[in-house]
């Protein structure tokens, strides 16, 4: 089976016809679905015209009949593949789009390895064995194996070996997590509607009389401007102008980010291959109370240390973005607390920020060296000027 499709997309036929020569003796002997389906696919290779479509539908048809669901997977994806070269792309795209679920549904397994060859010897470390199931209809994913813990606002992050379970919106593209600005206004007739953001067409429509609204207009992030031109029947012209600030910091109002870990820490990565140590639970939930406020709750419990705080960002009108962060920590140290501030603003001549982090002194958290103190203050400032088409100019300390 698996040298009859490696031979046909090598080009070489007589060995494909050779393997399903073998394949057909074994299959026909055993007369179940399994092995009838994947005949019929491993036929469907290396026909052509309306003879490998049948083949594949008879595949498809014997294999959703049986259990082994990676096997009717790979057949979409192959009878996809083959109408896509057909030129059938409408069918090709209901097949391969049904292939991905599938197969997304199922996970995939990734390890990686480090090999370093100093002209003596040869050495091969371990990096990260991670199996992932990406769940599209709750953008989430299901991972086991290595990762790393979830970040918060004011919390380290460690690489470490368990489970973890956590919001994924890459698994939508199309799906935007932040806010989006919208505005409105009244027409006496019907009109027609363009949107402009920072002078450039977005949208077109068409408006009935009376009282109109438009959501989620489609903004870049930063500080810009949006501006509506409504034209009536008669030709009247009406602008309605609005500026905006839209930061990916903050998630629409009711949208929640989480990110929930339990395993063991991971130590000396790319040194040694199987060096766990310390057994962890985490958790992060953010969620969008509002348009212009997000919150975040975040916990790490080690049996040695236990760290819990809170942190919002709040959109200060066109502003920018303030964010504020509190956590307490008991370890056998004792106990101690940080505070943070912090503020952003990104626009297209000047963008700058600053936080700043206060520590007591036995403060502990995820991330930091062991036994080790944190750092009683930190603080960051920086700005950036943009520079048209010479591109910008950036400071930070």
């Amino acid at each position: 089976m698996e040298l009859a499709e490696a031979a046909s997309r090598c080009d070489h036929p007589e060995i494909a016809l050779d393997a399903l020569l073998r394949l057909d003796e074994r299959t026909r002997a055993a007369g179940t679905d399994w092995a009838l389906g994947t005949l019929a696919r491993s036929q469907a290779l290396v026909s052509d015209g309306e003879l490998a479509d049948s083949l594949y539908r008879e595949a498809i048809e014997r294999l959703g009949r049986t259990r082994i669901v990676v096997h009717l997977a790979r057949t979409r994806l192959l009878y996809g593949e083959w109408l896509r070269r057909e030129h059938r792309r409408v069918h090709a795209r209901e097949q391969l789009r049904t292939a991905h679920e599938m197969f997304s549904r199922m996970g995939a397994g990734v390890t990686e390895y480090l090999v370093h060859h100093d002209g003596l010897e040869t050495q091969t470390v371990r990096l990260d064995t991670t199996w992932t199931i990406d769940r599209p209809e709750s953008a989430s994913s299901l991972r086991f194996g290595d990762s790393i813990s979830g970040v918060s606002a004011w919390g380290g992050a460690v690489r470490f070996g368990g489970i973890q379970w956590a919001s994924n919106y890459t698994t939508r593209p199309s799906f935007i997590t932040m806010p989006l600005p919208g505005l409105g206004g009244e027409s006496a007739l019907p009109s027609t509607l363009d949107v402009y953001v920072d002078n450039m067409l977005r949208m077109q429509s068409s408006l009935p009389s009376g009282p109109f609204r438009v959501n989620d207009v489609p903004v870049i992030t930063g500080e810009g401007d949006i501006r509506l031109v409504v034209r009536d029947l008669l030709g009247r012209q009406q602008v309605i102008n609005q500026p905006y600030y839209a930061s990916p910091e903050l998630l629409r109002a009711g949208l929640q980010e989480f990110s929930l870990e339990t395993g063991v820490t991971r130590d000396n990565f790319a040194i040694d291959s199987n060096d766990y140590g310390r057994p962890l639970v985490v958790a992060t939930d953010r969620v969008g109370l509002t348009n212009r406020f997000t919150g975040e709750v975040h916990g790490e419990l080690l049996q040695e240390q236990q760290t819990f705080g809170l942190s919002g960002s709040t959109l200060l009108s066109s502003l920018g973005v303030l964010d504020a962060s509190v956590a307490g920590s008991h370890s056998q140290h004792g106990q101690g607390q940080l505070f943070g501030l912090g503020f952003q603003r990104s626009a297209h001549r000047l963008s700058l920020g600053a936080n700043i982090q206060y520590t007591t002194r036995d403060f502990v958290r995820l991330g930091m060296m062991p036994n080790g103190p944190a750092p009683r203050v930190t603080s960051q400032l920086f700005a950036s000027v943009g520079l048209g088409h010479l591109g910008s100019l950036s400071v930070s300390r």
